[in-house]
């Protein structure tokens, strides 16, 4: 698990960056599977995790064991 938070510091200036330098016109909402059987300890855990990019939120978790995922994304060339 440590080196999952690691992967996410090092992401997380890598969006940041992005975010100031291209912009990103498109929103999109997605839903994104737990593991099953997460302890809440666990859930707040992943839920931190995905929440501390830039790019992307949290809006809510499903008691199903999903995630409402946030996302915004540079909008794709035709």
């Amino acid at each position: 698990m440590p080196w999952k938070i690691i992967v996410a510091i090092h992401q997380a200036y890598l969006e940041a960056f992005e975010l100031m330098f291209c912009p990103h016109t498109q929103e999109t909402i997605t839903m994104e599977r737990a593991k099953p059987r997460r302890s809440p300890g666990l859930i707040f855990l992943d839920i931190f995790l995905i929440t501390f990019t830039p790019k992307t939120s949290v809006v809510k978790y499903h008691e199903e064991g999903c995630y409402e995922v946030h996302r915004v994304q540079r909008r794709k060339r035709r």
